[in-house]
């Protein structure tokens, strides 16, 4: 940059190379003012914002509000839940169901949970097998490569 003589400093120092080519000008203002300048210029200038679309979706009837500019939805209202048609003499056979739905799925998990002492000393037997057959080599570390 220039300093008190009014000339840039590399005018001064390297005095044969700027008469070597005296075609090459240098801009005045500071870099930053001017990417400034070309940024805000280049950039497109947003005059309002477009409305909101308000669409419904085909699949759940729900609302959506969809910003058009940004391609993002901005708001989602779920539609209202319709309360299942049930009558009331059905009621007594639904519970029922659901009860022993319970009891069939307590019935797995406790069987699950009493033979899990037996698969596990299977799987490990398994693995045990598998290691004994295989080579013994050096672990691959993620550094190595």
């Amino acid at each position: 940059m220039a300093d008190g003589t009014g000339q840039p400093l590399f005018r001064r120092i390297l005095p044969s190379a700027y008469r070597l080519l005296p075609s090459v000008s240098l801009p005045t203002r500071p870099i930053s003012a001017r990417l400034s300048e070309a940024y805000n210029t280049r950039m497109a200038k947003k005059t309002d914002p477009a409305p909101a679309i308000e669409l419904t979706c085909p699949c759940c009837q729900s609302r959506l509000t969809v910003d058009p500019q940004l391609a993002v939805v901005l708001a989602h209202v779920p539609p209202p839940r319709v309360a299942p048609d049930v009558n009331i003499s059905d009621a007594g056979r639904i519970l029922a169901d659901q009860a022993q739905r319970r009891e069939d799925k307590f019935r797995d998990s406790w069987e699950a949970e009493r033979n899990k002492e037996d698969v596990l000393a299977r799987k490990f037997e398994e693995a045990l097998k598998k290691a004994k057959d295989q080579p013994v080599e050096k672990p691959l570390r993620d550094f190595d490569l």
